[in-house]
């Protein structure tokens, strides 16, 4: 069972995942002029290489979402941070710029799904902390990259094999990554992405038929004068919509208060009477 929950334990986690992240990618930048001055790069050369990172991570920008789906927000996190570290090491093995390109592709598209995911895995946390630590957590990304980066550049003035420290930087990214994802606990469960209307029965509402309008309005007073202006009135609003529904998408199917108005209490009985009086003084004057 994982431990961790929701307190500052989950947040530590998902810093301790920013910071990686952002130590593993500064851990190669120093390295870049023994690594050009080994393959025999051009300037021109260089710059194609080093464009083929921010290459990589537009070529990702569709895959995020599919593998947060697919996977969980928490398993890509740590299967793209074994690939990140992977790329980078590799980088230290490259024997031609292509295969150096290669690899920076590679991290670039490591880099971008990472981010993602890891920002999923933050907003989650931060939701149920109840306050902001989205913000705090790029700058833990910046601070693992400042500390990394002038370590490398120590390293690399001090003549280490390149091979080794960035082996070793990913080894450590790696394990910081796994530290995290148990301070983290079942705070970064699996979000799946889904559709918000999934949940929802039935499809969107349909005009309803003028025919069974004008038989639910007409009711028992199919003979009367305003039974034949509500036909008159629903079939000529059967093939048009009204204003507001044309502009706002309310409106439509029109209800029986819009398309017919009752008649007046009493005016029936009323009517009534009135035929029945001249009825009546007819007999008499007959």
């Amino acid at each position: 069972m994982r431990s961790g929950g929701t307190g500052p334990r989950a947040a530590a986690g998902v810093g301790l995942w920013f910071a990686g992240n952002g130590a593993i990618y500064a851990a190669l930048l120093p390295w870049y002029p023994l690594l050009v001055d080994r393959l025999g790069l051009s300037s021109w050369q260089f710059g194609l290489v080093v464009a083929c990172f921010a290459a990589g991570s537009l070529l990702s920008s569709a895959l995020p979402a599919a593998l947060i789906a697919r996977f969980g927000a928490d398993r890509v996190v740590i299967g793209g941070t074994v690939m990140l570290g992977l790329a980078a090491a590799a980088t230290a093995w490259s024997v031609n710029g292509v295969i150096m390109a290669i690899c920076l592709l590679l991290l670039g598209c490591c880099d971008a799904i990472v981010d993602v995911a890891q920002n999923v895995v933050g907003i989650t946390v931060q939701d149920r902390l109840g306050r902001t630590i989205l913000s705090s957590m790029h700058a833990l990304w910046s601070l693992g990259g400042l500390l990394s980066g002038a370590a490398a550049t120590a390293a690399a003035s001090s003549g280490a094999d390149t091979r080794v420290w960035l082996a070793a930087m990913a080894v450590a990214a790696v394990v910081l990554t796994l530290i995290g994802r148990r301070l983290i606990g079942d705070a970064a469960s699996p979000r799946r992405v889904a559709d918000a209307d999934s949940g929802q029965t039935g499809g969107p509402r349909t005009a309803q038929r003028p025919s069974a309008l004008t038989a639910r309005v007409h009711g028992g007073r199919s003979g009367s004068s305003s039974s034949r202006r509500c036909r008159w009135r629903s079939s000529r609003s059967a093939g048009r919509p009204s204003r507001t529904s044309r502009t706002t998408g309310r409106g439509w199917p029109p209800s029986i208060s819009q398309t017919c108005r009752p008649p007046r209490r009493g005016s029936h009985s009323a009517s009534s009477s009135a035929l029945s009086a001249s009825a009546a003084s007819l007999g008499t004057c007959s």
